[in-house]
């Protein structure tokens, strides 16, 4: 068994993670999944979506 656990790519001590409140450990998890839906929509362009050029904004092409 590993002393480390991997929390939304960050390596935690097991111990410090199994002695978190489960409202903090909620609280992660929904933080993560916002953070990796607001990298996705930051990383679209008109090349990989629907949005039209014009909203690429300047020196991104």
């Amino acid at each position: 068994m590993s002393d480390k656990i991997e929390i939304a790519g960050i390596r935690v001590p097991r111990a410090d993670w199994e002695a978190t409140p489960a409202s903090i450990e909620m609280l992660m998890q929904v933080l993560s999944k916002r953070l990796l839906a607001l990298e996705e929509k930051a990383n679209q362009s008109s090349q990989n979506s629907s949005k039209p050029p014009s909203t690429d904004g300047f020196g991104k092409r």
